[in-house]
């Protein structure tokens, strides 16, 4: 069977297990399947519905104008440094 033709059927039978509502182990008895091989076609599944394009759309807000205020702590170090804590 080719892996396309493989894929579609059981992707078939996946979306067919997700709306019964057994269990994956019940699923599989009952439609000659060893479990292991159900368990991998359901992670092969849920990977193919996730978009993976790599990046995220990301828009940011112009910065609002810096407001012109006096520091609210103020604090003058030895040697006349002053640090303003705005």
């Amino acid at each position: 069977m080719k892996e396309a033709t493989k894929e579609s059927v059981m992707f078939k039978l996946i979306e067919k297990w997700q709306k019964s509502e057994m269990s994956q182990k019940q699923f599989s008895i009952e439609n000659n399947l060893n479990i292991h091989t159900m368990s991998y076609w359901v992670q092969r599944y849920n990977k193919s519905k996730i978009s993976n394009t790599g990046f995220a759309s990301v828009t940011f807000a112009p910065e609002p104008e810096p407001a012109i205020c006096s520091p609210r702590i103020e604090i003058e170090l030895a040697g006349g440094i002053v640090v303003r804590i705005y």
